[in-house]
């Protein structure tokens, strides 16, 4: 259709909502955030807000049953043979002793042997190892701490990535740094400001932020919603962006959101450990890891419930741990997000390069 471009959604069956109708996902336009089912033989197409689960956001790629959350918009243009030395070299320039130590004492592995075993491997699964497939199954490299490293690369490339751009001297850079999350007042933000804040937490270069163009992305309360029980998104950082012109009260449901927990310490890696080992069900059915545990028995401060006043600007990272807020179904929390086919955040680049 002229003027959209499209995802893949489904939509509880009007008949039986247990059952779900496949969609299309609405990534541009005014319908924007829409997941627009038919739901029985002829009848129009009927476009949800919040009342659907997505399953490929990005336009036409992957294929319904491939980890498409993660929404990344980069391959690896790399040679087979040069993907040996470039994960050798990743490994030397971002892991610390401390780093390792941390990995060692987690997996009984030294990383010296994880990347012996890893070097040992086809091509295609070095692909893997720097795709952005959030979760990758392997009988034995997980028990020694694959993906673990993964998380770890991935985050120290980030650090790197912000700093060699200089946006370490951002004023709100040490704040980002420590939570993972900023709260601004939206009325005293420039666009370029919003730019600048955009850039810093993700270490993009200006000319690869998303237009600025909000759009209406209200959220309906669903009973026995997944997105009540904390979670992250994904093994590396990922950006999610919300406005609130209206006040967010503790009934609607706002953003729950632990911070600190977007950075990879001890105690997070030992979780992870735990749920990525195998047999790993639990991560191979839903690769956005839910929580299974108290945050405070990981070492983190007890979750934030982000209550804002009117005309707030929220940026997150969503590696961390996050959830929706519980409400009474049917209850209707505004907000507007930043448009294009990244579920209202930035775009998701390969987490391995700079």
């Amino acid at each position: 259709a002229e003027g959209y471009n499209f995802g893949v959604c489904r939509c509880p069956s009007e008949d039986d909502k247990k059952n779900y109708e496949i969609g299309r996902l609405y990534l541009a336009g005014p319908k924007m955030g829409g997941c627009g089912c038919k739901q029985g033989d002829g009848k129009e197409e009927k476009v949800l807000i919040g009342e659907y689960e997505y399953l490929q956001a990005d336009e036409g790629k992957g294929h319904l049953f491939q980890d498409v959350a993660s929404n990344s918009n980069a391959e690896v243009a790399m040679s087979d043979k040069d993907l040996y030395p470039a994960l050798k070299k990743l490994i030397a320039d971002h892991l610390n002793e401390e780093d390792k130590s941390t990995l060692e004492r987690i997996t009984d592995t030294q990383v010296s042997m994880l990347e012996e075993e890893l070097m040992k491997q086809e091509p295609s699964f070095l692909r893997k190892i720097f795709s952005h497939e959030r979760y990758i199954p392997h009988p034995t490299l997980n028990n020694k701490g694959l993906h673990l490293l993964r998380c770890l690369l991935a985050e120290k490339v980030a650090d790197s990535r912000r700093r060699k751009r200089g946006y370490h001297k951002h004023p709100d850079y040490e704040t980002f740094m420590k939570d993972g999350i900023l709260a601004k007042n939206f009325s005293e933000l420039s666009s370029e400001d919003i730019q600048g804040i955009m850039a810093m937490v993700s270490g993009f270069d200006m000319n690869e932020l998303p237009p600025i163009r909000w759009v209406d992305r209200p959220v309906k309360h669903l009973a026995g919603d997944a997105q009540y029980q904390m979670h992250v998104d994904t093994f590396h950082a990922a950006y999610k962006i919300w406005i609130y012109m209206n006040e967010t009260t503790i009934d609607q449901g706002p953003l729950n959101f632990v911070r600190g927990s977007h950075r990879n310490t001890p105690g997070k890696l030992e979780w992870l450990y735990r749920m990525t080992v195998p047999p790993a069900t639990h991560v191979l059915k839903e690769p956005s890891i839910r929580l299974n545990v108290d945050e405070t028995a990981l070492g983190f401060e007890p979750r934030t419930v982000m209550t804002t006043a009117a005309k707030t600007f929220v940026i997150a990272d969503t590696s961390a741990f996050h959830a929706r807020g519980m409400a009474e179904p049917g209850t209707i929390r505004y907000a507007m997000r930043i448009e294009g086919p990244y579920d209202g955040g930035l775009p998701r680049k390969n987490p391995f390069f700079e």
